[in-house]
């Protein structure tokens, strides 16, 4: 089984084209449930993370606000329920 590779936060920045202080800004408005972080406290982003930031920023683009987008991702932590 594969292990599944993490990136740093500059990876995911140029990535992306997005600002260290945006990604971690909507990581401390809540936006990014999924980020795991290290021993030492760094922030590890997977696949799945970088492609919720892209989402996050489509929403974005489509007039969205942060406090939205906190509702929309409290929502979707909730599944179907």
């Amino acid at each position: 089984m594969a292990q599944e590779r993490f990136y740093s936060i500059g990876e995911v920045a140029e990535r992306l084209g997005l600002a260290t202080s945006t990604i971690r800004f909507y990581d401390k408005k809540g936006l990014l449930p999924g980020v795991t972080r290290s021993e030492g406290g760094i922030r590890q982003f997977s696949e799945a993370d970088i492609d919720w930031l892209r989402m996050i920023e489509h929403l974005k683009m489509s007039g969205m606000t942060i406090a939205e987008i906190q509702d929309f991702t409290v929502l979707y932590q909730q599944g179907d329920e």
